[in-house]
């Protein structure tokens, strides 16, 4: 289900442990990316609806590879390190998955139900939020949401 999102996360700073970094130990930082927008989907490893939504998260991830202001990164809420690598091993993503068991992100984002995706602008405002699986219509919201966000000044 589509919700208007209203400006929520402005002060938001992304700082979590990235689980497929290329080297072990790094943390992902999205002070480390200035004036990018970033796609943020809250996940579960064991939830159903997370998993199939996966290969669409990926699929738009890489379709936004070539823009580096777009910033995709899926955030798990699970805690053990050696889910992540099963989960991270099964989809293969090419995107940062990182961990947030303590709820840093997902907290001030207003998460109620996984998964959920949301749009943040350059200034870290949330302009999109989705509930559930995206499905094909929330596919198209989806990449809307992220050309729209491009669009907008960063100062």
């Amino acid at each position: 289900m589509f919700l208007a999102a209203a400006a929520l996360a402005s002060t938001l700073v992304i700082q979590l442990p990235w689980m497929n970094a290329p080297t072990a130990g790094t943390v992902y930082d999205s002070a480390d990316h200035p004036g990018a927008i970033f796609v943020v989907e809250g996940f579960q490893l064991r939830c159903g609806p997370c998993n199939e939504n996966a290969p669409r998260f990926a699929a738009m991830a890489r379709s936004y590879g070539n823009e580096p202001r777009a910033q995709f990164v899926e955030v798990g809420l699970d805690r053990t390190a050696r889910d992540f690598q099963q989960w991270i091993a099964r989809h293969q993503p090419s995107h940062p998955v990182l961990m947030d068991a303590e709820r840093a992100v997902w907290g001030p984002l207003g998460g109620t139900g996984t998964p959920t995706t949301w749009v943040l602008d350059c200034h870290m405002n949330v302009v999109w939020e989705h509930v559930g699986g995206l499905g094909d219509e929330g596919e198209v919201e989806l990449k809307a949401a992220v050309d729209s966000a491009l669009t907008l000044p960063c100062e």
